[in-house]
C-alpha cells in the first residue's frame, strides 16, 4: 500500500542507492557481469543480470556494503557524502566512528561501519597523520552481534593497508576499538531495519526496481569522492616511496606485446585513466594510475590483449602523473 511506502521511506529512511551507469562494469561491459555488490550484500537484495542492477526494495537495510564491494564506485549509497563526513572527522580532536544505529555513543556515524571505503580510510587517517597525535577509533557496539558481521575481515584489512601507509611516511597514527557497551541503555533491543521491514512487507512491495536507471551526474574530475580525497592527501608526499606494492587502491597496466593503437581501450575506460597522443610520425598511448580503478575493462576489450594487470609502486610522484606505456612508430610513404 501506497501509506507504508511513505511510512517506510520517512521513518526508517531506506532508499535504494544509485547506480552511476558509467562507472558500473556490468553496464559496460554486457557480457561481463561483474556481481562483486551481489556476493558481498548480507540481505541478498541486489542480483546483476545482463547490464543490470536490480535491487529489492523489501530486502534493502541501507547498510551500503554494497557501495563499499564495488571495485569502481559506481553504487553511491543515499545520504552519504565522503567530503562532509571527513571534514566532520578531522575537526575533532579523538574522533569516534560508528554505525547509525550507535550514534548516540559516537562522533561521526555512517550506514555501517564495514561498509567504509577503503579510500575514505586512508585519505583519513593521512589526514589525522599530518595534524600529529589524533586516535582514530571505532565504536563496535553491536557490530559482533550485527547480520554484517561477515565484512569485518574486509574492514580489518582495510585498516591494515591504511596502518602500512601511515608508517611508511613516518606519520604518528593510532587505531583504537571500542567494544564495550556501558554507554548504552540496560535492558534494550535493537530492531535493525531488515526486521522492521519484514513485518510491513506485502505483496505490493515486493517489486524489483532497476536501479541503473538513476543515471547521477559526473563531477568536474570524473572521479569519486573517496578517489578525490586520497589523491588531493598524496599530493602532500610525492617524494616519498610507496612502503609495499598493493598498498593503495590505485590501478597499474602494462603492454605485453605490440599494441595496434586502435584506441579502443580508450574510449571504454570510464575514468580517461588511457589517453593516445598521436604525433607527426608516432602514437603514444599513456596511462593515469591516480585515475585507474583495475576494473580490467581495458583488458577485456583489448582485441590483441596486450594489456595486462600490474601493481602500483615506487615514488608516489610517479603514481600521480601519466606513464607512457607504448609508442609506435608510423611509416612515411
Amino acid at each position: 500500500m501506497l501509506w507504508q511506502r511513505w511510512f517506510l521511506k520517512k521513518l526508517l529512511k531506506v532508499d535504494p542507492p544509485q547506480v552511476i551507469q558509467e562507472r558500473c562494469i556490468s553496464y559496460k561491459m554486457r557480457l561481463m557481469d561483474c556481481d562483486k555488490c551481489s556476493r558481498k550484500c548480507p540481505q541478498n537484495a541486489i542480483k546483476v543480470r545482463k547490464g543490470k542492477v536490480l535491487l529489492s526494495p523489501e530486502d534493502c537495510s541501507g547498510c551500503g556494503i554494497c557501495a563499499g564491494a564495488c571495485p569502481t564506485h559506481a553504487i553511491k549509497p543515499e545520504n552519504l557524502n565522503y567530503h562532509t563526513k571527513f571534514k566532520e572527522i578531522v575537526q575533532k580532536e579523538q574522533p569516534v566512528l560508528g554505525c547509525d544505529m550507535e550514534s548516540d555513543n559516537v562522533d561521526v556515524s555512517f550506514p555501517c561501519l564495514f561498509s567504509l571505503d577503503g579510500e575514505f580510510l586512508q585519505s583519513l587517517v593521512l589526514k589525522l597523520g599530518e595534524q600529529g597525535g589524533q586516535q582514530l577509533s571505532f565504536y563496535f557496539g553491536n557490530c559482533f552481534e550485527c547480520e554484517n558481521f561477515d565484512m569485518y575481515p574486509q574492514f580489518m584489512k582495510s585498516l591494515k593497508k591504511a596502518s602500512t601507509l601511515i608508517n611508511s611516511l613516518g606519520l604518528n597514527f593510532n587505531f583504537n576499538s571500542i567494544t564495550s557497551k556501558e554507554n548504552l541503555k540496560p535492558n534494550t533491543y535493537y530492531y535493525s531495519r531488515r526486521e522492521i521491514l519484514r513485518v510491513f512487507r506485502e505483496d505490493t512491495f515486493k517489486a524489483v526496481q532497476d536501479v541503473t536507471e538513476d543515471i547521477i551526474p559526473r563531477d568536474r574530475t570524473g572521479l569519486p569522492e573517496s578517489r578525490r580525497l586520497l589523491v588531493a592527501q598524496l599530493k602532500k608526499y610525492q617524494e616519498s616511496d610507496l612502503p609495499a606494492k598493493n598498498t593503495l587502491t590505485l590501478g597499474g597496466l602494462k603492454v605485453v606485446s605490440q599494441c595496434t593503437a586502435c584506441g579502443l581501450c580508450v574510449k571504454s575506460c570510464m575514468n580517461q585513466a588511457l589517453s593516445l597522443q598521436t604525433g607527426e610520425y608516432e602514437t603514444e598511448l599513456f596511462h593515469k594510475p591516480w585515475r585507474c580503478f583495475n576494473c580490467g575493462i581495458c583488458r577485456n576489450i583489448c582485441p590483441p590483449k596486450v594489456l595486462k594487470r600490474t601493481a602500483v609502486g615506487g615514488k608516489i610522484k610517479n603514481i600521480l602523473n601519466s606513464k607512457k606505456l607504448f609508442t609506435m612508430q608510423r611509416k612515411i610513404m
